[in-house]
């Protein structure tokens, strides 16, 4: 795909292309390189305890002496 007068240095035309590493935008005229800004996927984490340890002593009880 081609955008026309896009390039942030120069004013000319931006070219997408992909490799290895994964897309990025050429201008075709000063060559011009930068990454596309590729949205990463969300990911919802469940946490578990959050103190490790144990759990607090309840409040009445006694302890031997």
């Amino acid at each position: 795909m081609i955008k026309f007068k896009g390039c942030k240095r120069c004013g000319g035309d931006l070219e997408t292309a992909s490799d290895l590493h994964g897309k990025f935008v050429q201008c075709l005229q000063c060559g011009h390189l930068s990454d596309m800004d590729i949205p990463k996927p969300k990911v919802t984490v469940h946490r578990g305890r959050l103190k490790a340890g144990r759990p607090p002593k309840k409040k009445g009880t006694k302890t031997a002496a």
